[in-house]
């Protein structure tokens, strides 16, 4: 409790909720004051519905994830129509994160070019 309550302050102001508010029109907060209509559900709730299971990227990185997706391809008996439903998911979980990869790959080369100009010695040693 003690780590959460001390980056706590660091948060306020930069909830999605308080983005979410930022970007409301003045009608619009008006109309969300009157509670005829509640928006707060999806300010507050988060995207813990795309929680990803960090512990394990990080544990076996993208190329284990990549092995785990195309072992279970090789094991997958296409004959049937569920196996082929499997496989046309497999196959989209494969691509999504070859594509991914590459999405990392433009960054780490970013960070690479940014490190090239940077002054501060601390950031420059983060970005490489």
């Amino acid at each position: 409790k003690q780590s959460i309550h001390a980056i706590t302050p660091y948060w306020r102001g930069k909830t999605v909720q308080d983005r979410c508010y930022g970007l409301f029109t003045d009608e619009q907060q008006e109309i969300l004051a009157s509670t005829i209509i509640k928006a707060e559900g999806n300010m507050t709730s988060g995207d813990a519905h795309l929680a990803v299971d960090n512990e394990k990227i990080l544990k076996i990185g993208m190329n284990g994830l990549l092995n785990e997706v195309r072992q279970h391809r090789a094991n997958n008996d296409v004959s049937t129509y569920e196996g082929l439903k499997k496989e046309q998911f497999y196959k989209a979980v494969e691509i999504v994160l070859l594509a991914i990869q590459e999405h990392m790959v433009s960054y780490a080369d970013l960070a690479l070019e940014m490190a090239q100009n940077e002054t501060r010695p601390e950031r420059k040693a983060e970005l490489e």
